[in-house]
């Protein structure tokens, strides 16, 4: 509506330009100025409704154009029906005038008959003579305008196309397109929330959920398939049979490695592509519905991959239009839209235009148009790529306080954000779940245990370093040997060991009793990041899981001492905010005594700004009002745009009706006709 508003005041000018043009030319002479006006009006109106109902067909603008172009030029040669048709039989004149080239073309030609017989058009004879009337044409061009704009809402949401999900071709007929359902909590089958997934269920490499998340599904994502196929080309499985259920006030990562099909997954959840098969329900709503993804959309802020960002606009004005568009009331939009630029830290550069901030500040920007309006739903494709360590630790502890009551799901490649902001962690390689979980399941799960990292003196003795760990932990393993750092790999199930160990090699640093040449030491926890690369080897290799691990760690070239203590100085910022760090390196916020993924939302450790709950009322004015506030700053401050379609014509205007006034009148002499 916005596009036909923008587009509307366009020809207006310009019809009013070209109709003072064609009397000021004296092209007519004895037709009254109006109904041409309206002609060319209507026929203008019409050929945009035209536009809108063929964009379906076509991808690109610059194809639909020319043959647009085309199709129009084709249509208006149907004027020469005339020739072949009865002038007394109109009906054919009204059937054709469907076609808003032909009705344009038979009422300028009944205009131009007119003015030659000394008679022209105007409101007396509107609806005189043979064929369709003047008049006629008008209405005709009426109902076009009206047939075109329902053709185009129809077509648009039944043919298909790469993007969004369409509808089917009786969905006009159905109940739920006319009776909308109200929102519906997914229920739980006698209690167990994975009942409902089979396969997730049975997949030992997902973590059950502890019993105060029953009941708190967000998103149930059942056999979802997402395939590609072009012709002569194979299939391409983006998304293959995933199962997964992700749960209210939680921050749930999707990890993979690139063509994993993390976007892909979060397109069939936003609605921006179809699934081949299965399906996902966000709180009871059906991806597969076009009904019910208005529902989902209205309740959904979305991060995207690339940031889609109006280069002629100012981060404030972003804020507002999305706002607007969300429903908040006018009276709080500038409230709102305080508070998340100070929330992502672009105060300083609320009134800059898009185009000359960085990177980072515009990953941030696309960050707040996805949070403004307190959406129910916020899903974060890689939202801090690009973004200064920083606006990264600034970001986690935002969205940590953004989360209670809401489903955030967000993909990144920085295991150790995911490691520290996610409450659960899925992998996904190939289009599969390969697992699911809290960090520190995934590193019981997939991990190797703890890295003992001695440091040596000039003359540290190798092997009996290695006795003395044997003889406390019997299955550890010599990793590597990389200068003077000695490495050894500690299983899981020798942790009650680790103590005597510990207090034996401190008691050597500090008597050097036996000689055995060491400094100091530290011991770590197998990263998230070991953890992703063990999956991908997992997936290309047919090698057992501690060979792969062992190898990956020997290979290392860098070194790995990291001391318990600055294992827990590296969360520092998190944990000056109300957060304790678990001995997994997870965040575990000051919420009572609650199993890890479960917060108390009766006394939530909110921290930032703008985390009042925003209420939204979405109606069409204020809509419509911000698109046309969005087309009218875009196309003020483009002057190329600007200047092309209004100024250039008005000059050409200015230009004719000149050579006019100055030509010399040729006189005309009269020829005596024979009888």
């Amino acid at each position: 509506m916005s596009w036909f508003i923008i587009y509307s005041i366009f020809v207006l000018v310009l019809s009013a330009v070209a109709v003072i043009l064609l009397f000021t030319l004296q092209m007519f002479q004895h037709t009254h100025f109006l109904p041409i006006f309206l002609l060319v009006v209507l026929y203008s109106f019409s050929v945009i409704m035209f536009a809108f109902m063929i964009t379906p067909f076509f991808d690109k603008s610059r194809t639909a154009g020319v043959l647009g172009n085309f199709a129009v030029t084709m249509l208006s040669l149907m004027y020469f029906i005339q020739v072949f048709v009865d002038a007394s039989s109109s009906v054919s004149f009204w059937v054709v005038s469907l076609l808003s080239p032909t009705g344009v073309a038979l009422a300028m030609d009944k205009a131009l008959v007119l003015d030659l017989q000394g008679q022209g058009v105007n409101f007396d004879n509107l609806w005189s003579g043979p064929g369709i009337p003047f008049g006629g044409s008008l209405v005709m061009m009426t109902l076009d305008i009206f047939l075109y704009g329902l053709l185009a809402y129809y077509l648009d949401s039944v043919v298909p196309s790469e993007y969004g999900i369409k509808r089917p071709a009786w969905f006009c007929f159905t109940p739920g397109y006319w009776c909308r359902k109200k929102v519906q909590r997914i229920p739980s089958s006698n209690g167990e929330s994975n009942s409902f997934i089979p396969e997730e269920e049975a997949n030992r490499d997902v973590e059950p959920v502890v019993r105060e998340m029953k009941g708190r599904e967000a998103i149930r994502i059942v056999d979802l398939y997402k395939s590609y196929q072009k012709c002569r080309r194979a299939e391409v499985k983006a998304v293959n049979g995933i199962n997964l259920t992700i749960y209210e006030g939680q921050i749930t990562a999707i990890l993979g490695h690139n063509g994993a099909g993390k976007t892909t997954l979060f397109n069939i959840l936003t609605g921006l592509t179809a699934p081949t098969a299965g399906t996902a329900l966000i709180f009871g709503y059906d991806v597969r519905d076009s009904n019910d993804m208005q529902m989902i959309r209205s309740m959904t802020g979305v991060c995207p991959q690339h940031d889609i960002l109006f280069d002629l606009l100012t981060p404030r004005e972003h804020l507002q239009f999305f706002a607007a568009v969300r429903g908040i009331p006018r009276a709080e939009v500038d409230i709102e839209v305080k508070k998340t630029l100070k929330d992502i830290d672009l105060m300083e550069k609320a009134d800059t235009f898009a185009k000359y901030l960085s990177g980072g500040q515009k990953r941030k920007l696309s960050v707040g148009i996805a949070i403004i309006g307190d959406p129910k739903i916020i899903i974060l494709d890689e939202p801090t790529a690009g973004v200064d360590p920083y606006s990264r630790r600034q970001m986690w502890s935002f969205l940590q306080s953004r989360r209670h009551g809401k489903v955030i799901l967000l993909t990144t490649h920085f295991m150790d954000e995911a490691d520290i902001l996610a409450d659960r962690k899925a992998v996904i390689s190939k289009g599969k779940l390969r697992c699911c979980g809290s960090s520190l399941f995934l590193k019981n799960k997939f991990g190797i245990g703890y890295h003992l990292t001695l440091v040596l003196e000039g003359n540290g003795r190798v092997h009996a370093i290695s006795r003395l760990v044997s003889s406390y932990v019997a299955k550890a393993e010599k990793a590597r040997r990389h200068g003077r750092e000695l490495s050894f790999i500690l299983p899981h199930n020798s942790v009650e060991n680790f103590a005597p160990l510990f207090s034996a090699i401190e008691q050597e640093i500090k008597t050097k009793g036996a000689r055995l040449g060491i400094s100091s030491y530290g011991v770590s926890m197998t990263t998230l990041e070991e953890v992703f690369l063990h999956l991908e080897k997992d997936e290309e290799t047919e090698c057992t899981m501690d060979n792969l691990s062992k190898k990956m760690v020997r290979n290392r070239a860098l070194s790995r001492s990291l001391s318990l203590q600055s294992k827990s100085t590296s969360y520092q910022s998190l944990q000056n905010e109300g957060g304790t760090v678990q001995p997994d390196g997870q965040i575990k916020t000051n919420t009572g005594d609650l199993p890890d993924g479960v917060h108390n939302d009766k006394n939530p450790n909110i921290l930032g700004l703008g985390l009042e709950p925003v209420k939204t009322r979405p109606n069409f004015c204020q809509i419509l009002y911000a698109m046309l506030r969005l087309r009218c700053l875009r196309l003020i401050r483009n002057i190329q745009l600007l200047y092309f379609t209004i100024v250039a014509p008005l000059a050409l205007v200015v230009l004719g009706l000149y050579l006019n006034s100055i030509q010399t009148a040729v006189k005309m002499q009269t020829l005596e006709l024979d009888n």
